[in-house]
C-alpha cells in the first residue's frame, strides 16, 4: 500500500506572529541554547545537562511539568503503551506513527513505546513545539524532541552523580571523554547510567512487591576531527530495562494492594549505531546520519484478573527494527536569507506475539463449569518511506519574516496478521 504527502507551509511572521513590535524584549529565563532556531517560525524550550541534574530530571517524562502543552503518560512498565501530546497531538499507544518524534543525537528513536533514552552524558535537550516537517527527516506533527550528548574537548573530563531515594531507589550516572592523541583529532566519549527501585505495590499472595524496577544504559562515541570544519562519528548505545508487573490494581480496594498469582514483568532491550557525518563549511553545512536500531519487548506478562485465581494470564513479545539515512543542509546563521534543505529514508519492521489464557463459561448442554481457552495474534508491520523537505525564510525587513516550507513524502506499508480466536483460526489479514 502505497501513500504520497505534499505539505506546503507559507507563515509571514508581523506584529501579530513571532515578532516584537517594540525594541526591547521582555525579560526571560531561558534554559539552554536555542539561538539556531530563531529564525525559524516555532516555539521552543531547551535545557542543558547542568539544568537536567539540578531538577534532578532523568527522561523526557520528566519534563512534562517544565514544558508548556507537553504532556507524556507513565504505564510504569517502561515507554511500552505511552502517550506523548504536545498542543493536543498524540499517538496511539502501540501502533501509530508518533506525533512528537525523539531524536538523539540526529538518529530518530522510533515509536514511542520503543523509547529507551535517559539523560546522561547529555549537552542538552531541545523541545520543539509544533510540525517540524521542513527540518528534520521523520514528518513530526506534534514537535520534535531532540537530545544532544557531549562532546569530548582537547583534555580529559570525568563525572559522576548519584541519588538515593525511598523503596531503596539508587541511581548513578558515570561519564568519561576526552582525546586520544596529541592533536586532538581523534576523541572518544563513554557513559553509563543505571536505575533501580522497590515496588511500590503489595502481593500478600506472593510475598512480593511486583512493581519493581531496574534499568541499565550505556553507550559510547568515537570522533575523527581531520580538520576545524569535519567531524565524523561513530556511535553506539545498549538499554536493558527488568522491571516487574504494572502498576494495575482491582478497583473497590487498597489501591497499593495486588493479590496476583502472576509475578508479571516488562522486559526491554535496544540497541543503536550511527555513522554521522558533519562539515561546517563557508557558504553552508552539511550532515550525514545513517544509523540502525533494534528495540524488543521480551515479553510483557500480566494477570488478565488481577486475582490469585489461575489461568488468567497474557505474554506479548514485540520487536522494532529500524534502518535509514538523513542528508541536512543548512545555510549559515545570521544571514538575510536563512535554508535548511534535507532527504531521508527509513525502513521500520515491527513484529509480534500476544498469547493470552483464561476461563470461559460452559452452557447447561456442554457440562456447564468453566473451560480453558487460549487465543494468538502474530503479526508482522512494515513501512519503508522517502522524503524531501525544506524550508527558506526571508529575515530582511525588520519585525516581520516570511518563512516558506515545503515537504513530500511516500510510504509503502504492509500488514500481515494471523490469530486464533475462541472459535478457531481467524482470516488472516495480509496486505
Amino acid at each position: 500500500m502505497k501513500i504520497a504527502s505534499i505539505i506546503l507551509s507559507l507563515i509571514i511572521s508581523n506584529i501579530l506572529v513571532n515578532a516584537q513590535v517594540s525594541d526591547e524584549l521582555d525579560n526571560t529565563d531561558i534554559y539552554g541554547d536555542l539561538s539556531k532556531y530563531l529564525s525559524w517560525p516555532m516555539s521552543a524550550t531547551a535545557f542543558s545537562g547542568d539544568d537536567l541534574r539540578m531538577l534532578n530530571r532523568f527522561d523526557d517524562r520528566q519534563l512534562a511539568d517544565l514544558i508548556p502543552n507537553f504532556s507524556k503518560t507513565d504505564t510504569g512498565i517502561g515507554s511500552f503503551g505511552d502517550v506523548i501530546s504536545i498542543r493536543g497531538l498524540t499517538n496511539t499507544p502501540f501502533f501509530s506513527s508518533p506525533s512528537v518524534v525523539q531524536y538523539v543525537d540526529d538518529v530518530p528513536s522510533g515509536n514511542v513505546y520503543s523509547h529507551t533514552a535517559s539523560f546522561y552524558g547529555t549537552e542538552k535537550v531541545e523541545i520543539l513545539r509544533g510540525a517540524q516537517s521542513t527540518l528534520f527527516g521523520v514528518n513530526s506533527y506534534g514537535g520534535v524532541i531532540n537530545i544532544e550528548s557531549k562532546r569530548p574537548s582537547d583534555r580529559l573530563e570525568s563525572s559522576i552523580t548519584s541519588s538515593i531515594a525511598d523503596y531503596d531507589t539508587f541511581s548513578v550516572d558515570g561519564s568519561l571523554m576526552g582525546p586520544l592523541n596529541d592533536e586532538n583529532t581523534i576523541s572518544y566519549r563513554l557513559g553509563i547510567s543505571h536505575y533501580e527501585r522497590d515496588g511500590v505495590l503489595n502481593n500478600p499472595f506472593l510475598n512480593i512487591s511486583p512493581d519493581f524496577q531496574d534499568h541499565l544504559s550505556y553507550g559510547g562515541s568515537l570522533y575523527w576531527n581531520p580538520n576545524d570544519n569535519l567531524e565524523i562519528s561513530l556511535s553506539a548505545s545498549f538499554d536493558d530495562f527488568n522491571d516487574g508487573a504494572h502498576r494495575l490494581t482491582p478497583l473497590g480496594q487498597d489501591p497499593f494492594t495486588l493479590n496476583s498469582d502472576i509475578v508479571g514483568s516488562s522486559i526491554q532491550e535496544s540497541e543503536s549505531m550511527s555513522l554521522r557525518i558533519k562539515n561546517s563549511g563557508e557558504s553552508f553545512d552539511f550532515l550525514s546520519v545513517t544509523y540502525g536500531r533494534n528495540w524488543k519487548l521480551n515479553p510483557y506478562h500480566f494477570d488478565l484478573d488481577f486475582s490469585p485465581n489461575p489461568g488468567s494470564e497474557s505474554k506479548i513479545f514485540q520487536t522494532q527494527e529500524s534502518r535509514g539515512q538523513e542528508f541536512r543542509f543548512s545555510s549559515i546563521e545570521g544571514g538575510t536569507w536563512d535554508w535548511a534543505a534535507g532527504a531521508s529514508y527509513a525502513d521500520i519492521d515491527v513484529t509480534g506475539n500476544t498469547t493470552r489464557s483464561f476461563f470461559i463459561p460452559l452452557p447447561p448442554e456442554f457440562g456447564g463449569g468453566f473451560a480453558p481457552v487460549t487465543t494468538t495474534t502474530d503479526y508482522s508491520l512494515n513501512e519503508e518511506s522517502y522524503g524531501l523537505f525544506g524550508q527558506v525564510s526571508y529575515n530582511g525587513i525588520e519585525n516581520v519574516g516570511v518563512h516558506l516550507g515545503l515537504r513530500g513524502d511516500q510510504y509503502d506499508k504492509s500488514i500481515n496478521r494471523s490469530a486464533f480466536g475462541l472459535s478457531g483460526p481467524v482470516p488472516n489479514i495480509d496486505e
